[in-house]
């Protein structure tokens, strides 16, 4: 038996996808928090009945490999221009999302809350799909997703899964099936960032400002898309638009000083390939004629 974080409680070994939680047939396992911010299983030994089967759902110890490489790879971006604006990426997501809702599926996705948490749910309608857009950068609350996403596909409704490459791995494992209508789509993930960082940090920027955030987001479409814009709109009306030069939160995102452990040894996001990878590709523009509102590609 491989070991795990379930065997070692070495962080490094997990990314939190919550596999084990949610298939534990004993319910003797939950989510904790831990001094960084980030979610880690924790077992109730006087629960536990030692079935294994935690260990089995991991990712860690079974990846499960939809292909051994990709099949083909192509850039693309969504012809709709308010996709395009509205979207981190080349609004490719939007594309798909339409695409099953119109069959009458669901989606799920990342959005913040009215704290600026980041958590997974699904939706139904384009409104609840906007709030999906644009990204997120931290770990995002679990929100009982696996179990609601299996419960849509067990009714035959399709159902589009985006999220990061080890929240994939880990449904893929907790269904312990094949689904047909089940449409996967991740990321080339840098890492995700701890929640309460981002947390105190927009408190930190709401007392500097004497006003509450009244709207946050990564990746503004109000500026252009190549330095990363981060926007802050406040109570009093002040807004600011900073880049990831300016942005100590971005700043240290992208110099990798946050990241969850397991991020630092990612065994996932490399060896695993999905259907669909989402990945914005700035410079496409010097080898395609694209315009400068169509420059956001990512390849699929």
């Amino acid at each position: 038996m491989k070991n795990d974080y379930l065997r070692t409680e070495v962080k490094s070994l997990c990314s939190s996808c919550t596999a084990c939680e949610k298939g534990c047939p004993a319910k003797a396992i939950r989510m904790v928090r831990d001094g960084e911010g980030f979610y880690y299983p924790e077992i109730n030994k006087t629960k536990c009945i030692n079935c294994g089967k935690c260990r089995k759902l991991c990712p860690h110890n079974n990846k499960k490999l939809l292909y051994s490489e990709p099949i083909q790879v192509y850039l693309a971006y969504n012809k709709n221009e308010n996709d395009r604006i509205n979207s981190s990426s080349g609004g490719i997501f939007g594309a798909m999302s339409d695409y099953i809702l119109k069959e009458n599926g669901a989606v799920v996705g990342v959005r913040f809350d009215e704290n600026f948490m980041a958590l997974y749910d699904i939706a139904e309608t384009e409104e609840e799909c906007f709030k999906f857009r644009y990204s997120k950068y931290v770990e995002a609350m679990d929100n009982d997703i696996y179990i609601k996403t299996k419960t849509i596909l067990e009714t035959g409704r399709k159902v589009l899964f985006t999220g990061t490459p080890c929240k994939i791995a880990g449904l893929l494992n907790y269904l312990e099936k094949d689904y047909e209508n089940l449409y996967c789509a991740d990321i080339l993930c840098h890492g995700t960032n701890s929640p309460m960082i981002l947390r105190r940090y927009l408190e930190e920027k709401e007392k500097s400002k004497n006003s509450k955030l009244k709207h946050f987001q990564f990746r503004s479409p109000k500026a252009p898309q190549g330095p990363v814009t981060i926007e802050y709109n406040y109570e009093n009306g002040e807004t600011e638009l900073l880049t990831r030069f300016e942005d100590l939160f971005m700043g240290a995102f992208l110099k990798n000083i946050m990241l969850k452990r397991s991020c630092y040894e990612c065994k996932i996001v490399l060896i695993t390939v999905f259907p669909i990878l989402h990945s914005v590709i700035f410079g496409a523009e010097k080898n395609f004629i694209l315009t400068m509102t169509e420059r956001k590609v990512f390849p699929v």
